[in-house]
């Protein structure tokens, strides 16, 4: 996590070690929280633009991540940070824990829970995390993003078939 450097990608400030040696990671204050419970948030009014930027943004910074032959295999909006300006960076490299307990399975082989609902079919059949499984994540967070205005699909739907 030291050597990666984009914009778009939350970066280590630093290593800390408490009286008993347990390490505490120092990362950049991020504002605004993680990106699901702003999204949840009702009394932030977001426009559409600003979700798409968000998905831009985020695609920024796994493309980053591609290019430095590293797989995130936990991509979910709950993962991406947003700073005071508002933008995106991607975070939770396997170093915290989350709270979202119900959306993580353990398989029976692996100690830590896995993200099953943000998983790509292939690798819940037990075959290796690649890149394109982080981009199977990527359509997760982008439908968490878009689903803030998910009644808006819908009225899409209707007219478009009623028309």
């Amino acid at each position: 996590m030291k050597d990666l450097d984009h914009p778009r990608v939350l970066h280590l400030i630093g290593v800390s070690f408490t009286e008993l040696n347990s390490p505490l990671v120092v990362l950049p204050f991020m504002a605004n929280g993680d990106l699901l419970a702003y999204l949840k948030d009702d009394s932030y009014n977001l426009l559409v633009e600003q979700l798409i930027q968000f998905a831009i943004e985020i695609a920024e910074g796994m493309e980053y991540l591609v290019s430095q032959k590293f797989i995130h295999r936990d991509l979910a909006a709950r993962n991406c940070l947003l700073d005071h300006d508002l933008h995106i960076k991607i975070a939770d490299f396997g170093l915290s824990r989350d709270v979202y307990s119900s959306d993580y399975y353990r398989p029976e082989h692996k100690s830590r829970p896995m993200p099953i609902k943000w998983m790509a079919p292939e690798t819940l059949e037990g075959k290796p995390f690649t890149y394109k499984s982080d981009v199977w994540s990527f359509g997760v967070v982008f439908w968490e993003i878009l689903s803030r205005y998910a009644f808006l699909f819908k009225i899409f739907y209707l007219f478009y078939y009623i028309l």
